[in-house]
């Protein structure tokens, strides 16, 4: 069941956005980037681990200066931590990888000159797992932790340069909404001095260079 809603979600998309790119008054093209990704609420802190985004999109300018952006891409996430021990111990690291299908719809803002601002929502199927440390991979090593959900919902929110008419460069900040996965049994956090079991949250910042092959949204604008 969780295969055919994957698949659903991914053809849905698809065809919305090659339907978008094939009209007249819609712009879109390629995303390829990079992201730097954390768990909140779990006791590793900064945004130490690398992943790549990659995927299309679809825009349309609505009226004057706003427009309306739809995505869909494969984004990695998850938290990476390195720790080395004293008096020529070697290392010891956790690193936990969670690959998304990625679906964000986006409100833009053209600001003066080449920046503009987004703002927007986002859904994600997790598509795959995994856990590793200094012992080995796989996750036999956290088999008593609590599942990750298969959905995740965020809020995101960034900029955009315009590098040329066929490139933009972009810089996004992205937050769960919702959990992606609860605590374990018992544990808790401190949220402004109450303990709560809130559970862990992805927190990512993402790089990416877009490339435009229908520039029909900047015809629009000069219009």
């Amino acid at each position: 069941m969780k295969k055919l809603i994957l698949f659903a979600l991914i053809t849905f998309n698809l065809s919305l956005i090659t339907s978008s790119l094939r009209a007249q008054n819609f712009g879109g093209g390629l995303i390829a980037g990079g992201t730097f990704s954390q768990l909140l609420g779990t006791d590793i802190y900064g945004f130490q681990k690398a992943g790549f985004v990659a995927g299309v999109y679809a825009d349309r300018v609505i009226k004057n200066k706003w427009g309306l952006q739809i995505e869909m891409v494969f984004v990695q996430k998850g938290l990476r931590k390195v720790t080395k021990l004293p008096n020529g111990g070697g290392t010891t690291f956790v690193n936990r990888n969670l690959n998304y299908i990625e679906v964000p719809l986006l409100f833009e803002s053209n600001l003066k000159g080449r920046f503009s601002i987004e703002l927007g929502i986002s859904g994600a199927v997790l598509i795959s797992t995994k856990f590793r440390t200094e012992n080995g991979e796989g996750d036999i090593y956290d088999a008593n932790q609590q599942p990750f959900n298969r959905f995740e919902f965020g809020c995101l929110g960034g900029f955009n340069f315009r590098i040329s008419d066929s490139f933009d460069l972009n810089l996004r900040y992205l937050n769960s909404i919702l959990r992606v996965r609860k605590h374990q049994a018992g544990q808790t956090q401190m949220y402004g001095g109450l303990r709560l079991n809130n559970g862990e949250y992805n927190s990512v910042l993402q790089f990416s260079l877009r490339y435009k092959f229908n520039k029909n949204k900047e015809e629009n604008k000069a219009e």
